[in-house]
C-alpha cells in the first residue's frame, strides 16, 4: 500500500508521543495540496495538518478545550491567542471553554457545541435497532427489569479495589446484583491483576467473548466482557457505573453512562475531563466523584441496600433528561448550520 503521509502514534499510560515521517513525495504533496476546508479536532495540531490548514480557504477546529492552560499566566495566554487565531471557526467542548476562547480571541466565530452528546445519544439509540441487539434482546430486557446491576466501565485493576470492601462484598452476596467488567486494556498482565482481585474476594467470574454468550448468563457471577466498542451502547442497561481512570491517570468518559441514565461513580482524577466540568455541574445528582475507593464501596452498598437506583424508578427521569439533552444539542446544531450558511 502506497501512503503519501505516514503518521505513527505511540501510546502508553504514561506518555503520548507522535512522530510524523516525511519523504520527498510527501513534501511535494504538501506543496501542491489546496484543500477548500480543513477541520481539526481538539488536539490534532500535527505540523503537516497545520500547513494544510494555512493553505485552505476555511481552517476550523471542533471540540476545542482550554482546560490545560486557562489558569496560566498572561504571557502564555498571549501565545495561545496567536496560535488559535489561525482558525476561522471554533466549537468548544464546554461553556467554560467557550468563555475562555471568547476572552482571548476577537472577531472569531466561536460556538459552544458539545458534539460528543450527539455521538453518544446516536450510538445508544441506534443500538436498539441493530442486529446485535436483536440477537441479545431477551438478555438485555431481563437485565433492564432486574433489581440492580453494576458496570465497571473502561476499568483498570485499581478500579476493582471497590470489590475489596468487606461491606460491599457482603451486600453483593446478599442482594446478588449483576456485575459486569469492561477492561480498558486486554493485555494479559492487566487481566491477570483484575482476576486476582476477584479471586482474593471469592467472586466467581467468567470471560465473555461474544455478547450472544450472555443469553445463558445468570446472577452471582462477575462477567468480564472481552468485546471492544460496545460499552457506550450498553451503559443504558446498567443501574450503576464505576468509570475507570478516576483512581489512575485521568477519568474516562463519564458522559456516556450519564446520558444512558446510569448513576455514575468515579475517583478524584477528573481535572482533565471537560465532560465532568460541563455536565457534572448541571447534574450533580447523577454522579459521585469520590475521594477514595472506600467511598465508592460505601455509596454502592447504601444504594444496593436501599434500592435507590431501580430501573423502574428511573424511567421518567430518563425520558425527561434525554428530551432535554436532545433539545439542547439540536439548538446548538442549528446555530452551527446557520453559521456555515452565512459563510
Amino acid at each position: 500500500e502506497k501512503r503519501i503521509l505516514k503518521y505513527r502514534t505511540l501510546n502508553s499510560r504514561f506518555f503520548n508521543f507522535r512522530q510524523v515521517c516525511f519523504t520527498k513525495l510527501d513534501i511535494s504533496f504538501l506543496l501542491l495540496a489546496r484543500p477548500k476546508t480543513l477541520t481539526l479536532c481538539r488536539y490534532e495540531f500535527l505540523p503537516w495538518l497545520m500547513l494544510l490548514g494555512h493553505k485552505s480557504k476555511l481552517f476550523n477546529l471542533i471540540n476545542a478545550t482550554s482546560i490545560k492552560w486557562r489558569d496560566k499566566k498572561e504571557v502564555n495566554l498571549f501565545v495561545k491567542r496567536l496560535f488559535y487565531s489561525q482558525f476561522n471557526f471554533i466549537t468548544t467542548s464546554s461553556s467554560l471553554d467557550n468563555e475562555m476562547f471568547n476572552k482571548i480571541l476577537t472577531n472569531k466565530n466561536i460556538i459552544d457545541l458539545n458534539l460528543r452528546s450527539i455521538e453518544i445519544i446516536d450510538r445508544q439509540h441506534n443500538f436498539l435497532r441493530s442486529d446485535l441487539y436483536k440477537n441479545t434482546k431477551s438478555f438485555f430486557e431481563k437485565l433492564k427489569v432486574s433489581e440492580e446491576s453494576i458496570c465497571f466501565g473502561s476499568a483498570w485493576p485499581e478500579d476493582l479495589g471497590v470489590l475489596s470492601s468487606s461491606k460491599l462484598i457482603d451486600t453483593i452476596k446478599q442482594k446478588r446484583p449483576w456485575i459486569f467488567i469492561f477492561p480498558h486494556s486486554f493485555e494479559e498482565s492487566i487481566l491477570d491483576e483484575m482476576t486476582n482481585v476477584l479471586n482474593r474476594n471469592s467472586l466467581s467470574f467468567k470471560k465473555v467473548y461474544s455478547l450472544e454468550d450472555l443469553a445463558a448468563a445468570d446472577k452471582g457471577i462477575v462477567y468480564i466482557i472481552m468485546v471492544k466498542g460496545v460499552l457506550c451502547e450498553l451503559y443504558p442497561f446498567f443501574t450503576y457505573s464505576v468509570v475507570g481512570g478516576g483512581f489512575g491517570v485521568s477519568v474516562h468518559s463519564v458522559l456516556e453512562p450519564m446520558l444512558g441514565n446510569s448513576h455514575t461513580f468515579t475517583g478524584p482524577n477528573v481535572d482533565r475531563s471537560t465532560e465532568v466540568e460541563e455536565f457534572c455541574l448541571q447534574y450533580p445528582d447523577k454522579i459521585n466523584i469520590c475521594k477514595n475507593i472506600e467511598e465508592v464501596a460505601q455509596l454502592l452498598s447504601e444504594r444496593l441496600i436501599n434500592k435507590t437506583g431501580r430501573p423502574d424508578e428511573r424511567d421518567n427521569k430518563k425520558t425527561e433528561k434525554m428530551s432535554f439533552t436532545a433539545g439542547f444539542v439540536k439548538s446548538k446544531f442549528e446555530q452551527l448550520v446557520k453559521l456555515y450558511e452565512e459563510k
